[in-house]
């Protein structure tokens, strides 16, 4: 049997979703890719909603300090609506504040995930072994399972035969969570 072995983080937000540990109650949650670059984290435990875009634009302060004359720049994020023509910047050398314009940098790019703990994880010979959604563990242990293996980017320990058994244990273990 041939497996075939894809694992891109935005093809698994786009498809079923990754399952991370809701940070209210602990339980799992999906974060989805619903729409064209945007994001939600939803928990059907705790009844956890939110929604962010992908991309951003980010808007900078350029600043030369009246007072010391010397220059920096400081970013403006986190505008969800149109930014302010101007913000009121410190210098980083004198502590000087004044009004600097702002000015249009570009994208950035935020992760999804923002450090939330994936739900499907386990530990194997101080391996940590883990799993997009269920879809990820279950082509995991197809892999694990087949005995003609296809060439996977996945970490040499997870290839070897002689762990086949012991990783085998551990990915049934979380695929029995709830």
């Amino acid at each position: 049997m041939k497996v075939s072995f894809r694992c891109k983080l935005h093809d698994r937000m786009a498809g079923d979703g990754i399952l991370v540990r809701c940070p209210v109650c602990g339980k799992d949650a999906v974060v989805r890719n619903n729409e064209e670059n945007a994001w939600s984290l939803q928990c059907n435990h705790c009844a956890l909603y939110r929604k962010r875009d992908l991309v951003e634009r980010l808007y900078a302060a350029r600043i030369t300090c009246e007072k010391c004359g010397c220059r920096s720049f400081e970013s403006v994020k986190n505008f969800w609506h149109k930014p302010p023509k101007q913000i009121e910047a410190t210098c980083r050398y004198c502590g000087h504040r004044q009004l600097a314009d702002v000015q249009d940098g570009g994208y950035t790019y935020y992760d999804p995930l923002e450090g939330l703990e994936l739900y499907l994880q386990g530990w194997y010979r101080g391996h940590r072994v883990w799993a997009y959604n269920r879809r990820h563990l279950g082509e995991l242990i197809a892999f694990i399972e087949a005995e003609d293996r296809p060439h996977a980017r996945l970490p040499a320990f997870m290839k070897m035969a002689k762990n086949r058994k012991g990783l085998l244990r551990v990915l049934k273990r979380l695929q029995q969570l709830d």
